[in-house]
Formats: structure tokens, sequence, C-alpha cells
């Protein structure tokens, strides 16, 4: 089982990034009354809630266990990079090459299905929202 720091930190044990990306977060969450009434006016479709962006990276069973657990009434975006590094991927220029596995092993962790069931969440697609 994951520990608490190990769900802060990215698959390389790093705590770089943590501040840029809380700040990102910080700014996201300002500006989106502006994004949510723009989504309106255009009739474009988007989640009532947003998790995960301070989390790039870094989202393990544990930490993906916490924001199910803080969902709200509504629709919620997580933010997730879930992939398998193999050699097409490392073949993409991204910076989140090994995170991808550790997303994707958060995803099908059966603590984290057991959380989204205990919920009651049901999990949609796009198509389905608003």
């Amino acid at each position: 089982m994951e520990n608490l720091q190990d769900s802060w930190n990215s698959s390389r044990g790093e705590n770089s990034g943590i501040l840029k990306e809380l700040l990102a977060a910080a700014a996201a969450r300002a500006v989106a009354p502006l994004f949510h009434s723009a989504s309106r006016k255009y009739g474009l479709r988007s989640p009532d809630h947003f998790l995960g962006l301070a989390m790039t990276g870094r989202l393990g069973p544990l930490a993906l266990r916490r924001m199910i657990s803080s969902v709200q009434e509504g629709s919620t975006e997580i933010m997730l990079h879930p992939g398998v590094s193999d050699s097409e991927l490392e073949r993409i220029d991204t910076r989140l090459f090994h995170q991808r596995n550790a997303e994707m092993d958060a995803l099908i962790e059966p603590a984290v299905r057991g959380a989204i069931e205990e919920r009651g969440i049901r999990l949609i697609t796009y198509g389905e929202l608003n």
C-alpha cells in the first residue's frame, strides 16, 4: 500500500514542481467562474468540478482515493495521464513518461474502484455531461 509521502512525490521520488502545480491550480480556481460562464453562454460541455491539477504526475492510489472522497454533487473531472511507458510513448516529448504508469496503476487499484462504488459515483463520458 502506498504511503502519504509517496502520493505527493513523483515516481522518481522528487518534490520538484509541486509549488508550480499548486500555483497553476490556484490560478485555474480563480478563473473557474469565468470559464463556467463562457461555457454556459456558448453551450459548451464542461464538468461542474475539476480535481487533480496540483497533483499532475503525482497521483497514486492514496491521493486518488482522497480525491474520490472529496467529490461533490454534480459532475467532476479528475485530471489523469494514465498510460504504459513503452517505446511508442518514449518517442513523444512528455515530462510525464514514468508517471503515466503510476497513474494507470492507481486507476486499476481495487481500493480505488471500491472507493468509487462506496460513494455511489457513476463514471461517465464527456458525451453524458450537461
